[in-house]
C-alpha cells in the first residue's frame, strides 16, 4: 500500500538546542554492583521511558521509523546536532548533547521500549503507539513525537 499522496516524508539534521528534552541528567542513575571473578562490577540499570500520552497512527509511526532508519546509519552526530524524520503526524527523532554515533539498532530498542512503558496497561486495540522518549544518558536521547513538535 503506497502512502496517500498529501502526506509528506521530512528529514532533516538540525544544529542547535531546543527545549523540551534536558539531557542534563539521566532518569535513572542507580547501579547495582555485582561480584565477577573476585571483582566489583557497577551494571546500570537501563533507563526509564517519559511520556508523552499522545497516540500516533501506526502507518505514521511506521513510516517515520523506517525513513529515520535510512538516516541513522552509525554517523557521528557533534553536540547540538539532532537528527529526525517525520511522516504524516510522527517525528522520530536523536538529540545530541554530546559526541555520540547516531545508531539506529539503539534507536529500535528506546522506541520499542516507549512502546512498552506508554501504552495504557491491557491495551489490545488497533496498533498505535504513544510519544514519548528514552534518555539513554547525559548525551542522547530517542524517541517520539508529533511532526508538530520540538523534539530536543
Amino acid at each position: 500500500m503506497s502512502p496517500p499522496t498529501s502526506q509528506m516524508v521530512v528529514i532533516c539534521m538540525i544544529t542547535g538546542l531546543h527545549a523540551p528534552i534536558d539531557l542534563s541528567t539521566t532518569q535513572s542513575e542507580s547501579r547495582d554492583i555485582a561480584i565477577v571473578n573476585n571483582r566489583f562490577h557497577r551494571s546500570s540499570k537501563p533507563p526509564a521511558a517519559t511520556c508523552g500520552n499522545v497516540a500516533l497512527a501506526d502507518l505514521d509511526y511506521q513510516t517515520a521509523k523506517s525513513t529515520f532508519g535510512g538516516i541513522c546509519t552509525g554517523q557521528m552526530l557533534k553536540k547540538g546536532q539532532h537528527l529526525y524524520a517525520k511522516y504524516g503526524d510522527a517525528m522520530v527523532f536523536r538529540c545530541a548533547h554530546g559526541n555520540s554515533p547516531c545508531s539506529f539498532s539503539d534507536a529500535k530498542t528506546y522506541l520499542a521500549q516507549v512502546d512498552t512503558q506508554c501504552l495504557p496497561s491491557g491495551y489490545s486495540g488497533p496498533p498505535i503507539h504513544e510519544t514519548g522518549y528514552v534518555k539513554v544518558d547525559k548525551g542522547r536521547a530517542y524517541g517520539v513525537t508529533t511532526a508538530q513538535s520540538s523534539a530536543c
